[in-house]
């Protein structure tokens, strides 16, 4: 414990809005290439490198691994939008609040333990985010998703970051109408290709209806970004920073696959620990 206490004293923060420090590894960091294979758009073999990539929660690749993914054309010009955004806020007054978008159903609020300092640039970045972009009417997974940023990256480069996947399809949900199709689209994905997680799910519930069972996918973004490990999440983050929202679904279909074979497994057990006490029986 004492260690961990000096070490973290030691060590540098990756920013001042959590606690979340650097640490040494020896796992390559492998960022010149990934920047160079975005450059000449060859992003197959990003996918490659980050999804076999092993780097810690504190390596040093965090500085700027995620403004790399989420580097484009705009990146500068979207950080001094913010800026101006701040000092405007600043001259008028205006105090941060919950944004409209907060509100909405299936938001997972997890600031992941950021620090006072953290969980205010947070709420203050995501009101920025509703000023500028009052389009969005709903977007669960930008509360966690900012405030995991927030723990490697400057509050500019988040927006920054935020911007690029607001206007590149396929990665942020912004509407209702996207946020309730997607519990369907995942049931639909685990029927097709983990029947036997279906199967076990449509035993548990007790029915075969399609339109009952797909309630029980309604909170799967919490079990993501509520649920697993810090650790887990942020490696979930570096994928999906290059595939997509359809590597977050996959997660959630990861889950579910998990959570019946260990339903699966229990099952086994109690079958064969009423076995044992039925041959005990007969002795």
């Amino acid at each position: 414990m004492y260690d961990d206490f000096f070490q973290k004293d030691a060590c540098p923060r990756f920013t001042k809005n959590s606690d979340t420090y650097i640490g040494a590894s020896s796992v390559p960091s492998r960022i010149d290439e990934i920047r160079e294979n975005r450059r000449l758009n060859r992003i197959d073999t990003v996918k490659k490198i980050v999804r076999k990539a092993e780097w810690p929660v504190r390596h040093e690749v965090r500085r700027e691994l995620w403004r790399v993914l989420c580097h484009s054309k705009d990146y500068d010009s979207s950080k001094a939008l913010y800026r101006t955004e701040l000092e405007e806020t600043v001259r008028s007054g205006t105090k941060s609040h919950q944004p409209q978008f907060l509100s909405e159903e299936g938001v997972v609020v997890n600031n992941f333990n950021l620090n006072e300092q953290g969980a205010v640039r947070l709420l203050r970045l995501l009101t920025v985010i509703e000023h500028l972009r009052p389009e969005i009417s709903s977007a669960p997974m930008l509360y966690p998703l900012c405030a995991l940023m927030l723990h490697y990256l400057e509050d500019e480069d988040v927006f920054a970051c935020v911007q690029h996947l607001l206007v590149s399809k396929g990665y942020l949900m912004t509407s209702p109408v996207q946020w309730s199709a997607s519990s369907y689209t995942i049931l639909s994905l685990v029927k097709k290709h983990k029947p036997h997680a279906y199967a076990m799910l449509k035993r548990q519930v007790g029915t075969a209806d399609d339109s009952i069972l797909v309630k029980t996918m309604r909170d799967w973004l919490s079990w993501i970004f509520s649920g697993l490990p810090f650790t887990h999440v942020v490696r979930i983050i570096d994928c999906y920073l290059v595939e997509g929202h359809k590597f977050v679904t996959r997660a959630a279909i990861a889950i579910v696959y998990i959570w019946a074979k260990s339903m699966k497994d229990i099952s086994r057990i109690v079958h064969k620990m009423i076995c044992m006490a039925n041959r005990r029986r007969n002795e």
